[in-house]
């Protein structure tokens, strides 16, 4: 061993169990370990390398140990280059404490020199990880892919950098990812737990983690600057104004007058907008081109107010785009799909589920689980393609495994609780399935124990107040509610509109719609509602429905999720200061919600009128908006622009004075471009566009405050 080089001495000498861990894994290591102790390695020197024979097997150890070599068939660090590895280390140890015995007199001698340079070996510093901290940031950047590296900056931005635990090697845990990185010297040993030898993602972004913890790198450097992070902005921009352009020009022609190739127009459109990573627009162009599909194709499901919705979004958000600085365009171009992130360990016990269908070709089920710790609710979906589905095999797949690594069917879940731990969750908290999610069941827990009392509502009074926040699109999982009636109503089928109603009345008579419109795959659902009422004549017992709460029109409904034939423990009403929110605010301090938009409030006498006249009022603006998007401004009729400055007025004196002037600003614009050959048809489509959202935000807030009030008004005559 005298005749070893000093590289391949040093890094025998330096290669600890996290060494080699890194290199291989900690199977490996101590599958290595374990044959050494059956193995009579023979070693020999040749030249810069050590030669290693272990039985029929034959290693060559290079520095570095990464590119050490052996016989057998395995790729990379196997369980002999392992065994190699720590016999020639231990051989080389025994050797230099031999030659240490034969100096013993001399050891003696330098006690005190000795006892310093062990000291100083022992606070040697770590290993030099320089090759790391210099990686370039291209080639990294590469390495990761444009729209992953965007995804990580993000989460850097968002999150903050992950621990990084530093010894003889650097490791690196991805949360996002679910992988573990070991970073080694030279980088191109590093491993990671997808086992990839080149530089994979997970590399990449480990190595872009060290250089921020050791500060050689800052955030700012690494967030998307230009085209080479997968952030184009001046192609988003030129994409940007020419979708604007398109969309502008359509508005001024009318959708009366306009080709049926307007459709693969606005597909070819999306199929740009995707090019350059703009998601959302790419979703409402190719809405539109489906809404324009209907229009030539005839449909009853064809509406003017969801095209000039979708135009008006897609003309506003593409002039923002135009004009947005750099580090905003993430946020306004969206996200391709929704991620799931890690969230802490959860609680849960499964309280219900429902089938659903997709127009896509996909059907399976979405399961609600409470957690009783953050006390709201999660969802989770299974879902597969129908169409290879038979009869067989529609029968064979109503069995559903449990997911988190748990054994037996799901359906095992209900009325137990379980930890999950490694989940993952989107914003609108739904759950994942990966690899790393792991859960393990508690201890039986009822539903009823489950909930708080406040979250099961015997006072329906409550409800409307607690869900507005999240009404009339917000995460499933917001809406999701559990009532305890008192008693049914007579349930009813409409044969016209084909909708099954069952009335719901909790113990002061205050009624609440469960209803179900009837199809194919809601034929399950309405049998069962329709057996329950059959049970509830014979005999009445105490039942629970689990529903989500919508908003149809103005009236609140529920759509039923799972119905308890008998709720075993009944709350008591809870005390007000224990409540969500309360039954009805205080008269004097509860503002007029109806009358926000009109910055003044009217005698109680005169509301309902004020309302009408003011749901009037926006509908005659949005009736107009949908004209000129029928015939287009080039040949919209002066008589119907002048409308625009009657409803103007009319608005003024309501108090919409925003949309006073946005339809000031509409018929000014028409008014000019009739003098003129060659229009800029932009200011006049933004102008439209701002008006539409402006009307439909306006409904918006005003169908709420509407539900709101006849739902407190219904309440105040039954209670």
């Amino acid at each position: 061993m005298e005749s070893l080089s000093a590289p391949l001495r040093k890094a025998l000498l330096e290669a600890d169990d996290d060494y080699l861990v890194g290199l291989s894994n900690k199977g490996t290591l101590n599958r290595g370990k374990k044959d050494l102790q059956t193995l009579s390695p023979v070693l020999s020197v040749q030249g810069e390398e050590l030669r290693v024979e272990l039985g029929a097997e034959t290693c060559v150890l290079r520095a570095p140990l990464g590119n050490s070599e052996c016989t057998c068939p395995a790729r990379g660090i196997c369980r002999h280059l392992v065994s190699a590895i720590l016999w020639a280390k231990a051989q080389l140890a025994e050797t230099e404490s031999q030659d240490d015995a034969r100096s013993g007199e001399k050891q003696e001698a330098d006690a005190p020199a000795r006892a310093a340079a062990a000291e100083q070996e022992t606070d040697a510093p770590s290993p030099d990880f320089t090759p790391l901290l210099d990686y370039p940031i291209e080639t990294l950047r590469r390495a990761i892919g444009s729209s992953r590296f965007v995804r990580f900056a993000a989460r850097l931005a968002e999150e903050g950098t992950p621990s990084v635990e530093e010894t003889s090697v650097v490791t690196v845990q991805l949360p996002w990812e679910s992988a573990v990185v070991r970073l080694l010297i030279p980088p191109e040993h590093c491993s990671c737990t997808c086992h990839s030898r080149e530089l994979c993602p997970h590399k990449a972004q480990a190595i872009l983690i060290y250089q921020l913890a050791k500060g050689k790198r800052t955030l700012a450097e690494i967030l998307p600057q230009g085209e080479e992070d997968g952030w184009d902005p001046e192609g988003m921009r030129s994409v940007a104004e020419a979708v604007g352009a398109a969309v502008a020009a359509q508005l001024l022609t009318g959708v009366s007058r306009l080709p049926s190739s307007v459709c693969e127009t606005m597909e070819r459109l999306a199929a740009l907008a995707h090019s350059v990573r703009l998601p959302e627009m790419e979703r409402g162009l190719r809405a539109a081109a489906a809404m324009y599909g209907r229009y030539f194709a005839r449909s009853a499901a064809y509406r003017d107010e969801a095209l000039l919705s979708l135009l008006a979004d897609t003309v506003n958000r593409s002039a923002y785009l135009c004009h947005a600085p750099k580090e905003e365009l993430a946020a306004q171009a969206g996200s391709f799909r929704e991620d799931y992130l890690p969230c802490p360990p959860l609680r849960l016990t499964l309280l219900g589920e429902r089938e659903f269908h997709t127009g896509s070709g996909y059907m399976g089920r979405v399961y609600y689980f409470w957690e009783t710790r953050e006390q709201r609710f999660y969802t989770w979906s299974a879902a597969r393609p129908t169409i290879y589905d038979t009869s067989r095999r529609e029968t064979s797949s109503s069995y559903q495994a449990a997911p988190w690594q748990l054994e037996g069917p799901i359906s095992l879940l209900y009325g137990m609780e379980i930890e999950l731990r490694g989940g993952r969750a989107t914003h609108g908290r739904r759950l994942s399935s990966s690899e790393q999610s792991r859960a393990v069941a508690l201890d039986s827990l009822k539903p009823w124990n489950a909930l708080p009392r406040e979250r099961q509502y015997i006072d329906f009074s409550r409800l409307f107040g607690d869900l507005r926040p999240h009404l009339p699109d917000g995460p499933e999982a917001d809406r999701v509610a559990l009532l305890l009636p008192r008693s049914c109503g007579v349930p009813e089928f409409d044969r016209a509109g084909q909708i099954f109603r069952l009335p719901l009345r909790d113990r002061l008579g205050r009624r609440l719609l469960v209803e179900v419109r009837y199809r194919k795959e809601e034929k399950g659902v309405v049998d069962a509602l329709e057996r329950f009422a059959e049970k509830w004549k014979r005999k009445r017992g105490r039942p629970a429905f689990l529903g989500i709460c919508y908003l149809d029109g103005e009236d609140l409904k529920l759509y039923p999720i799972e119905i308890y034939q008998v709720w075993g423990k009944r709350p008591t009403r809870p005390k007000p200061e224990k409540r969500l929110c309360a039954a009805r605010p205080d008269p004097g301090h509860a503002p007029l919600r109806l009358f926000r938009l009109t910055r003044g409030g009217f005698p109680k006498g005169e509301q309902a009128a004020a309302a009408r006249n003011l749901r009037g009022l926006l509908g005659e603006l949005l009736a107009a908006l949908c004209d000129l998007l029928q015939s287009g401004a080039a040949s919209f009729p002066p008589e119907n622009a002048a409308r625009l400055t009657e409803i103007a007025k009319r608005c003024e004196a309501t108090g919409l004075h925003t949309g006073s002037k946005l339809c000031t600003q509409l018929y000014e614009l028409l008014q000019n471009q009739r003098h003129q050959f060659c229009t800029d048809p932009l200011p006049l489509a933004e102008t439209l566009s701002r008006a539409a959202q402006y009307v439909f935000l306006c409904q918006k807030k005003m169908t709420l405050d509407a539900a709101e009030e006849k739902w407190n008004k219904e309440m105040e005559e039954t209670s």
